[in-house]
């Protein structure tokens, strides 16, 4: 078995949405394989390869290939991240008084440190998430529809995540990591609008020869993806059995599990499928008390290689025998984000920019027909007084947070081409995007008053 380790790193925010309530839409935490998947067969399709070549299929429908999820890189460390197990316990006053793993041991009734309560509930790993408000819009009118108001939950650019991509031949990942060469990925939704643009930060072809160790005494198994387990009838298993494992009719002494509904989706067809129950990643299970034979061995060997369940191309049903993480449960070490250094800008740079854009678009800018807030924005863009234009433009955020409200309903392509291509060119530098703001808010001042 050959693996793709993969580590791409947000360049602007990311949308993949889990659950909706209400009117809001809450986001994953991870990468599905599946967005993965979808978007490199994007990248091969624009290279030139049919998806009716022998190589498109064996890669992207025959199953050759599993793409893996991505999951936040909270540490430094050269690994995936997969999710905690469900069987880490903590001091719920302080989790350095204690944070162990009670899949073999007991759970204690107190924290021997402070005797405050022991609790198992989600760490927070630091994964970093915005909210974007929206108005849907009538289409017949062009205008905000009444009441209509709804949210998305993003994940914050500048964060990285990592996975592997795994296959039985080395050249299918070659392909892939040729497809990644030089080449921009969007992942998600809103690709569009500028959301869902990652950079690759490592691409790393290796061999992996899976062990499990010994199963003298029972084995653990330890989901390091959600699991869609569906039985023959059609209905879905909530916890693990031997006999679905192929291993005989044996059961776990101990499990920590739990479900979780997922509604799937076929993003070719733009169609709902149907909803599936899955035993969520990070479910463990102690001890399969199973004959220590070769046959036994030889099949945990293989469910570990190619995952259990449906869709484990898709990167669900991804397991780990006899995880370590069970023996050793040390806090997880989360890395602090430094915030960015900030250079010295100038006005000079950001007016250089709006002018060399300016006779670039000029014919383009002309059709908005406004001529007057673009000689506002001009004569703003000369003002030598940084201070000036950034306490203008706190004062103008103050007065108008309606109309900025309504930007993007009222002059969508000037907004973006402030945003997309003069900000792109000046790197994002803080202070020039305050520059950059001030000079938007001008102009919808100007429109205001034409």
């Amino acid at each position: 078995m050959f693996e793709l380790y993969l580590e791409v790193k947000l360049k602007t925010p990311l949308l993949i949405t889990a659950t909706k309530f209400g009117e809001s839409f809450r986001a994953l935490d991870y990468i599905p394989g599946s967005t993965l998947r979808g978007a490199l067969a994007g990248l091969m399709v624009s290279d030139g390869t049919g998806v009716d070549s022998k190589e498109f299929k064996d890669i992207f429908i025959n199953g050759a290939v599993r793409f893996s999820n991505l999951y936040y890189k909270y540490s430094d460390e050269k690994k995936v991240h997969y999710p905690l197990p469900l069987s880490r316990y903590y001091c719920k006053a302080d989790k350095k008084h204690l944070y162990l793993d009670c899949l073999k041991k007991d759970i204690p009734a107190e924290c021997p440190e402070c005797g405050s309560r022991v609790v198992n509930k989600p760490l927070s790993l630091g994964l970093k998430k915005i909210i974007s408000m929206h108005n849907a819009i009538d289409f017949s009118t062009q205008t905000t529809e009444e009441g209509k108001l709804f949210s998305y939950e993003l994940i914050c650019e500048g964060q990285s995540f990592s996975g592997k991509i795994k296959a039985s031949e080395k050249s299918y990942l070659e392909k892939i990591k040729v497809l990644l060469d030089n080449k921009s990925l969007y992942l998600g939704k809103g690709n569009s609008r500028g959301l869902g643009e990652v950079e690759i930060v490592k691409k790393e072809i290796s061999e992996n020869r899976p062990t499990i160790g010994e199963i003298k005494d029972g084995f653990t198994l330890t989901l390091l993806s959600d699991a869609i387990l569906m039985k023959e009838d059609g209905s879905f298993l909530r916890t693990l059995t031997g006999d679905y494992l192929g291993i005989g009719n044996i059961m776990p002494e101990k499990a920590f599990a739990r479900t979780k509904d997922i509604a799937l989706w076929n993003s070719a067809a733009d169609l709902p499928r149907e909803t599936v129950i899955a035993l969520v990643a990070g479910s463990c299970f102690f001890k399969f008390k199973s004959k220590p034979s070769d046959e036994v061995k030889k099949k945990l060997l293989s469910l570990e290689t190619e995952g259990i369940g449906i869709r484990w191309e898709q990167g669900f049903g991804e397991i780990k025998i006899n995880d370590l993480r069970h023996d050793e449960a040390p806090l997880p070490t989360i890395k602090e984000e430094k915030p960015p250094k900030i250079k010295k800008a100038t006005i000079e740079e950001f007016h250089e920019a709006v002018l060399k854009q300016f006779e670039k678009d000029k014919d383009e800018l002309q059709r908005v027909n406004r001529p007057s807030a673009l000689f506002e924005l001009i004569r703003f863009a000369n003002n030598k007084d940084f201070e000036a234009i950034e306490k203008t433009l706190d004062e103008q955020i103050r007065r108008n947070k309606s109309i900025f409200k309504k930007i993007e309903i009222y002059e969508k392509r000037f907004g973006e081409y402030i945003k997309e291509k003069i900000l792109d060119r000046c790197e994002k530098d803080i202070a020039i995007a305050k520059a950059g703001l001030l000079a938007l808010c001008r102009f919808v001042q100007a429109y205001h008053k034409d």
